[in-house]
Formats: C-alpha cells, structure tokens, sequence
C-alpha cells in the first residue's frame, strides 16, 4: 500500500467516523435548534461544516487565513498544523462554541466520550459546557461569549457546566 492509499484510508475512515455528527448538527440547524449563522471552533473541520452547514473556524488554519497567519517564525508555526487559534480569537471572532474535544463538539449521552470529557474538564478546571441536543446527543464545548450569551443564541439549548454541575 502507497503512502497515498493509505492517506486515502485515514481520510475514509474519520468521515465516517464524524458523519453521524455532522448530520445531527446539520439537522438542529435545519430544525432551528442552532442558528444558521452559529460560529463553532475545532481542529479537525472535515466534512462537520460543509455536511452541518455551519461555518466553522478550524483552530490549526488549514481553512482560516487568520489563523494561518498568525503565530511565530519557529518551524514548527511555519506549517499549518503548527499553528493554534487563541482563546482571544475565538472570542473576538464571536465564537459560540468551541470544542473541548479536538474533533466533536457533539458526544453520545451513553458513550465513553463525554465521561472521559467529563473527568478532563474536572482535572483541569476547565469551564466546559453540556447541553441536551436531542436524539441521544450531548454538545459539548467551551462558551468564548459566556453561558448567558449562548442561552440567548440557543434558547433551545439548556447549558450546564461539566465541572461544578450548575
């Protein structure tokens, strides 16, 4: 198998891996649950924005020109992938959510990946976020414009803290 099969798989197997997702997403859009114009942030964008039909900011700029502007002249900032978006980006850019997860902003309610979620935002006093998305699904992620500013974005969302369970 070529480097390039290989590559070929890996792409294959993460879309099927995040397509559930990205369609769920894509079906709160539709539904009203989540506006047209909600603004999340995650490092492995794929086919989550262009299936969701949300836009999205990809934190390693890839796909965003700010963040692939910034950073130093190290060698590790000068490829894409050694390029991170900040927090001050991501509120400033008027982010609504962004993912704890690198990947997933939504999680299975019955899944492994919002317990392990779960322990990770205690351990590190992170002020991550759940909301009940319907269908089984958790969103998961930090708030950059405040709980009480995506209570207004998402009115059909109710927002509780993984942390201290408020």
């Amino acid at each position: 198998m070529c480097i390039r099969d290989s590559r070929q798989e890996e792409h294959r197997l993460f879309v099927d891996l995040v397509m559930p997702e990205a369609e769920h997403l894509r079906s709160m859009v539709r539904s009203g649950v989540l506006p047209r114009d909600a603004l999340f942030g995650m490092d492995s964008v794929g086919a989550i924005p262009y299936v969701s039909e949300l836009r999205v900011i990809d934190r390693l700029g890839l796909n965003d020109a700010f963040v692939a502007r910034s950073g130093g002249s190290s060698p590790e900032s000068l490829v894409a992938h050694g390029k991170r978006a900040s927090w001050a980006y991501a509120v400033e850019a008027g982010a609504d959510v962004w993912a704890f997860d690198p990947v997933h902003t939504l999680v299975r309610e019955d899944g492994p990946k919002l317990a392990e979620l779960t322990a990770n935002a205690r351990e590190l006093r992170v002020p991550v976020y759940r909301a009940d998305a319907g269908e089984g699904w958790v969103l998961v992620g930090l708030l950059p414009q405040g709980p009480a500013a995506a209570g207004a974005r998402f009115p059909r969302l109710r927002f509780e803290s993984l942390v201290d369970g408020s």
